[in-house]
C-alpha cells in the first residue's frame, strides 16, 4: 500500500507540474502574439520564457531525484529554503526588470493566469498522505483545504473576470490574497515541521520529511513558488486597472 501511495504521488505531482508548465507556456505564446513587435522578438520572448520555466522545473526535479533536498534524522539539508528564496528573488526582483516583462504581462490573458491555479485542487493528496501516517495533520489539513479552496475558486474568479461581472476585480484581489496566505502558511509549516528530534521547533511525532524527497519535493521547490509568483503577477495587473 505504501508503495502504491508513493507511486501515485509521483504520477500526480509530475502531472500537476507538467499541466501548469504547459498552461503557462500556452499563455505566454498567446500573449506574445498580441505584442506589436517583430516576429524575431516574439520568438525570443517565448524561448526565454520556455527556458526559464522548463529549466526551473528540471533543476527542481534533478535535485529531488538526487535526494539533495532531503531532511531527516540523519541529514538536515537547507536545500528547499535556499531554492525557494532564490526562485522568489528571481521571480520578483530579476524577471520584472526584463525589458519585455511588462508588455508580456499586460498582454497575458488575466483569466488564464487565474486558471493556472486550478491544479491546486490536488492538494487533497496531502490528506491521503496524512491518513497513511506520512504527514502531520497540522500541515496536511490547512494546506489541503487551502489549496482545494483556492483551486476551485480559481474557476469562479476566472469566469467572473472573463464575463466582466460586477465586483469581479475585488473578488479576484481577495482570492489572490487568500491564495498567497495559503501558500505562505504551507511553506512555513512545512519548514517548521520538517526538523527531527532533537531539533524540532514544534513537537510532532510525524514530520514533513516526505515533502523533502522525490516526488513531493517538487511542491516546495516548484509548485509553491510558482503559485506565489502567479498570484503576485495577477495582483500586479489588477492594481493597474
Amino acid at each position: 500500500m505504501a508503495l502504491l501511495i508513493a507511486e501515485s504521488s509521483a504520477v500526480i505531482s509530475i502531472a500537476l507540474q507538467t499541466l501548469v508548465i504547459l498552461g503557462l507556456l500556452f499563455g505566454i505564446h498567446k500573449a506574445t502574439q498580441k505584442l506589436s513587435l517583430p516576429e524575431n522578438e516574439k520568438k525570443l520572448i517565448f524561448r526565454t520564457g520556455f527556458v526559464f520555466v522548463v529549466g526551473w522545473f528540471l533543476l527542481a526535479l534533478t535535485l529531488a531525484v538526487l535526494d539533495a533536498l532531503h531532511v531527516s534524522s540523519n541529514l538536515i539539508s537547507p536545500g528547499i529554503p535556499i531554492f525557494f528564496v532564490l526562485a522568489m528573488v528571481l521571480g520578483l526582483k530579476v524577471i520584472p526588470k526584463w525589458k519585455y516583462f511588462e508588455q508580456l504581462l499586460d498582454a497575458f490573458p488575466l483569466h488564464w493566469l487565474f486558471l493556472l491555479q486550478v491544479p491546486r485542487v490536488l492538494g487533497i493528496v496531502f490528506l491521503g498522505l496524512m491518513d497513511q501516517g506520512q504527514l502531520p495533520a497540522l500541515f496536511a489539513i490547512p494546506s489541503a483545504f487551502g489549496d482545494m479552496i483556492t483551486g476551485l475558486l480559481a474557476i469562479v474568479v476566472a469566469y467572473w473576470y472573463w464575463a466582466k461581472k460586477q465586483g469581479a476585480k475585488k473578488f479576484a484581489i481577495v482570492w489572490n490574497y487568500f491564495g498567497i496566505l495559503d501558500l505562505i502558511l504551507a511553506i512555513s509549516l512545512g519548514v517548521l515541521l520538517a526538523f527531527p528530534v532533537p531539533f524540532q521547533i514544534i513537537p510532532v511525532t510525524i514530520t514533513t520529511e516526505i515533502m523533502t524527497v522525490f516526488p513531493m519535493a517538487l511542491v516546495p521547490t516548484f509548485a509553491v513558488p510558482m503559485g506565489l509568483l502567479l498570484h503576485f503577477y495577477s495582483l500586479r495587473v489588477l492594481n493597474k486597472k
